[in-house]
């Protein structure tokens, strides 16, 4: 059984509403790639121009093309640097109807009527109400998961992370240079509020989806062969921040260890940080 075009406008239609202005797809094609009858190499282009033609040009697409390779090499190209966030993303940076923002730790590939808008929002911190995140539930933009369940795909629950100050992260600071296409734009700092670095930290977003169900907040296809689903950001930060006011380690899977980090290991790590990368916020 094969995946038409048809079938996946169908989906769309049914996660994706008129008033969306804004929408980010994060992705994994490996679920039901093979379903869409086309070559893989094939795959990411006829994808993209469906959810293009699909939103039109007065709504905009975001998709998620993270470069967490800058955290070591401090060098963030908009051409270059890889997207480490997909196959989708990836290509979508080869492609001119979409533009990269230039936060080195979370870019976007974007492309629509409010690209300019979006490049012009200046991350202080990655997930902070000044972030691309912040100004994304403030147009209450529509958030899809498509080929892989929300607590693997979906960055977007780290906003209530940073917004209610969890006690098993700390701000960092990354200095680093931002270069295009080999030519150098600027110094870049970006500031991200990282877990652990001495312990290891399972990370279990599992409990935000079966919330947002409770909420009634997801919109989801009725084609199990296209697994899509949807969201408001701002709908998503509600649901995480309820879990998290209830319990502040509701994100860690191993709570006994990051306790013991946070009471005797923490200030130990951030009094290690070197000069420039500490960051009073």
């Amino acid at each position: 059984m094969s995946i038409t075009e048809e079938d996946i406008r169908k989906q769309l239609s049914q996660t994706i509403l008129p008033e969306d202005d804004v929408v980010v797809v994060y992705s994994g094609l490996w679920m039901f790639g093979s379903l869409l009858g086309l070559a893989i190499k094939d795959i990411p282009d006829v994808l993209l121009n469906i959810f293009l033609d699909f939103l039109g040009h007065e709504r905009t697409l975001l998709l998620p093309t993270y470069s967490y390779a800058y955290t070591s090499s401090r060098v963030y190209d908009l051409k270059r640097s890889r997207a480490e966030s997909g196959v989708l993303p990836a290509h979508a940076l080869s492609r001119k109807d979409f533009t990269r923002t230039m936060s080195p730790l979370n870019s976007y590939a974007v492309s629509g009527s409010r690209t300019d808008e979006i490049l012009a929002v200046d991350d202080r911190t990655l997930w902070g109400d000044g972030s691309l995140m912040g100004w994304l539930d403030r147009v209450g933009a529509r958030i899809c998961v498509l080929g892989e369940p929300w607590h693997m795909a979906c960055t977007h629950f780290h906003r209530a992370e940073e917004r209610l100050r969890v006690p098993y992260r700390y701000f960092k600071q990354f200095p680093g240079k931002m270069y295009d296409d080999g030519k150098y734009v600027k110094d870049v700092s970006p500031i991200m509020y990282v877990r652990p670095l001495n312990v290891e930290m399972d990370r279990d977003y599992t409990r935000v989806a079966p919330t947002m169900r409770e909420k009634n907040f997801i919109l989801s296809s009725n084609d199990e062969d296209f697994p899509l689903e949807s969201a408001l950001a701002p709908d998503i930060v509600t649901s995480c921040e309820e879990l998290l006011r209830a319990n502040p380690l509701e994100y860690v899977g191993n709570p006994d260890d990051i306790t013991e980090w946070i009471e005797r290991g923490k200030m130990q790590e951030m009094d290690s940080m070197k000069p420039d990368e500490r960051v009073e916020i």
